[in-house]
């Protein structure tokens, strides 16, 4: 009899030991796993009037309009909208980490007779937090928005 209790408790004991070990390989398989994935993100800031870009993070006291970033991959979509002062408008990316300018402008659109606008482009971009400069061309203004986390 004691042979039998020993034999299946050293049964029963590398069975419980194998499966720790196979649970931990998962763990550590997916968790590296995870580190070389990148999340999606989105978030909607305001648009600040007068707002320097310089001045990181960009702020204000009259909001103007929103930006709505969308990050996929690492493919970033922002979408503005904008009621603010008539004229033409040029639009800067600027990274929030590093509070610089990307460097590039990725269009121009112009306010309606209300005033109100609206623009969206896509890019490919490296990093999570960004911010845009809705730069007034007829005014010289610029308008900037709040930081968005992805």
């Amino acid at each position: 009899m004691k042979a039998r209790l020993t034999s299946h408790t050293g049964g029963w004991l590398f069975g419980v030991l194998s499966l720790a070990l196979s649970a931990l390989a998962l763990v550590v398989g997916v968790s590296q796993g995870l580190a070389g994935a990148r999340a999606d993100g989105s978030a909607t800031v305001p648009v600040f009037r007068h707002a320097d870009p310089g001045d990181c993070p960009p702020s204000g006291n009259k909001v103007v309009g929103s930006a709505q970033f969308k990050l996929k991959g690492h493919t970033l979509t922002v979408k503005i909208k904008l009621h603010g002062d008539p004229g033409a408008y040029f639009v800067a990316l600027w990274s929030g980490s590093s509070c610089s300018w990307t460097g590039n402008l990725y269009g121009k659109f112009k306010t309606d007779g209300s005033s109100d606008g609206s623009y969206t482009f896509s890019t490919t971009v490296s990093g999570r937090s960004f911010y845009v400069d809705v730069y007034n061309d007829t005014t010289g203004q610029s308008n900037a928005s709040a930081i968005a986390n992805l």
